[in-house]
């Protein structure tokens, strides 16, 4: 059951994501309520080492957003391209707790 609430909920935030990469919209503000373990520049070097083990240079792409979610202790990394485009962003969600990095593409 905890499996089936962690996949409802990461589809929940991958939508959320895939409208803000196709429609330039900001995405939900993320929760605060507890401290990250992680600071922001571990999370980003993290998710620059997966962004460049994936699709190599990011000279493509615009600086990215953090977000984090304390409720799923979940860092959101998210990556649009310059030339912007559903096939041209993609996210990298960092566990807090793991440091377990995922990589999503948005097309």
């Amino acid at each position: 059951m905890k499996r089936v609430r962690r996949h409802a909920h990461l589809v929940a935030v991958t939508l959320i994501a895939l409208l803000s990469c196709a429609c330039g919209l900001a995405a939900t503000p993320a929760t605060t309520e507890s401290p990250s373990h992680l600071s922001k520049s571990t999370v980003i070097a993290l998710a620059q080492k997966k962004a460049m083990d994936v699709v190599g240079t990011l000279q493509h792409y615009n600086a990215p957003s953090i977000e984090y979610h304390a409720d799923t202790h979940e860092w959101q990394v998210s990556y649009a391209g310059k030339s912007g485009g559903m096939d041209n962003c993609f996210l990298i969600f960092v566990n807090d707790k793991t440091k377990k990095v995922v990589f999503l593409a948005c097309g």
